[in-house]
């Protein structure tokens, strides 16, 4: 039976990307965000498979093995099959796990079989401490050699974006700005943590560059820190407060002291830009730093929306060496306050007033491809469409959209009305659900024919 097991335990590999994919998404951490798996239905059939080959291996002696052979195919086909939306990434250290996971699984094989099928994210989680050790040195070498190859960058300046909602929206538009007169580099996507920033530096090319965007997240006090340890900001942007992962944090004055680590630990003489928009940034902490807060009614630097519609904001920027006006295709006012955002830091380093207009009126949204959206089941007849911060419940009538905490009630005031987008006739009524303790808000619209909304041009809207 040795062969035998070894051929099984790769096939139970393979019934174990289901849990491998649940850790990678949750950073490789055993935390809640794993733990969902056991509320999966294919968690239901690992235990419901386990009980079936239990049962023939003590009631059919001499057939139980076929029986163990065939649900183990049809599971690993399960899991190969099924259509995910973030799927399972072979990164180096996927693979590394998957290697010691299989040891185990092998283990398992050799011990009793039909209990692979409830040790699968047993496995996972297992190989998670036991490759720490190499995963340690793995991450030390690819950070010591990012933060050399920064020491060796002459005259690049970090901006660092971090905040709890609208920092790759920001970091995205303030590349846009900056590159109206300078060379800039910015961290892909949501690369924001200390492996996914490391990575970056290391594969860029910063001869010639001035500016290296940064984006900067956190999930637990001293994310923030360790991510300034790497890449030591010379500009920081906040985007806004807001209650996400509060069972990490705790509460929402640790979240603004995580945030605030970037202002602490940026350099002695950095300028910092808070989003005063948002009501947990109305009197920043400066910590010995210049502050520079933005935002309707902000002290520094301000704007008035002078007008909204389906072609996109107007409004004007108001510093203190004067006011000028722009347009951009974005629509809400939280696209106008991200702007505004930006606008003070590009004037800072020298943009002046038409450059940031030309840059606020180029800009486009930043958006997933529509394939990459995802419609669930029926749900009482109603379909919910699900993006990674919008919540989209469609009728044959409305069409309600909730939108997760980041997005605050000044976000959508500037989207009521009427629009036309593309082939779909809508208007905006008020916001329809609202929930101070959670700041969760939404906004419903209805549909005036029977063209369906995708999911793609809904989430293009809305961000």
């Amino acid at each position: 039976m040795i062969f035998e097991n070894i051929i099984l335990s790769l096939v139970y590999s393979v019934c174990a990307f289901k849990a491998d994919c649940f850790l990678q998404l949750n950073g490789y951490k055993i935390g809640k965000g794993f733990w969902v798996y056991f509320k999966t239905m294919y968690f239901l059939l690992s235990a419901a498979f386990f009980a079936v080959s239990a049962a023939a291996f003590f009631l059919l002696p001499s057939a139980w093995i076929y029986v163990h052979v065939v649900l183990t195919v049809l599971l690993a086909v399960s899991c190969v099959t099924e259509k995910k939306k973030t799927p399972m990434r072979f990164t180096a250290r996927m693979c590394r796990l998957l290697v010691t996971q299989w040891i185990f699984l092998l283990l398992a094989a050799f011990a009793f079989n039909p209990a692979a099928f409830l040790f699968l994210p047993f496995a996972a989680a297992l190989s998670v401490p036991v490759n720490e050790p190499v995963e340690i040195c793995v991450r030390a070498k690819y950070i010591t050699r990012a933060k050399n190859k920064l020491a060796s960058a002459e005259n690049l300046k970090v901006i660092a974006v971090t905040g709890s909602y609208g920092k790759t929206s920001v970091k995205n538009i303030l590349y846009d700005m900056l590159s109206e007169k300078h060379a800039v580099v910015k961290t892909p996507s949501s690369y924001n943590t200390p492996m996914g920033i490391a990575l970056c530096v290391n594969r860029s090319d910063f001869a010639g560059k001035d500016y290296f965007i940064c984006e900067m997240g956190a999930r637990k006090e001293g994310d923030i820190e360790e991510l300034c340890r790497i890449v030591r900001p010379d500009i920081v942007v906040i985007t806004g407060i807001a209650p996400q992962h509060l069972e990490t944090f705790g509460s929402i004055p640790n979240i603004i002291k995580t945030k605030f680590e970037a202002v602490r630990f940026a350099k002695e003489d950095a300028a910092v830009f808070v989003n005063g928009d948002c009501p947990y940034l109305a009197s920043p902490p400066s910590y010995g730093r210049k502050i520079f807060v933005c935002g309707e009614t902000a002290r520094d630097f301000s704007y008035k929306i002078t007008g909204c519609d389906s072609e996109g904001c107007r409004f004007i920027l108001k510093g203190k060496n004067g006011d000028f006006a722009c347009k951009t295709k974005l629509l809400g006012a939280h696209n106008v306050s991200n702007i505004c955002l930006c606008a003070a830091v590009g004037l800072y380093i020298g943009l002046n007033a038409d450059d940031v207009a030309a840059a606020a009126e180029k800009t486009e949204l930043y958006s997933r491809p529509i394939a990459d959206f995802e419609t669930s089941d029926q749900v009482n007849k109603w379909t919910v469409v699900k993006d990674l911060d919008t919540t989209v419940v469609k009728t044959t009538e409305r069409t309600t959209v909730k939108v997760g905490s980041g997005a605050m009630r000044f976000r959508f005031e500037n989207l009521k009305g009427a629009f036309s987008w593309g082939q779909l006739n809508f208007s905006v009524e008020d916001i329809v659900s609202s929930n101070t303790d959670k700041e969760i808000c939404g906004f419903s619209f209805w549909l005036h024919n029977e063209t369906y909304v995708p999911a793609g041009e809904l989430g293009f809207m809305i961000k």
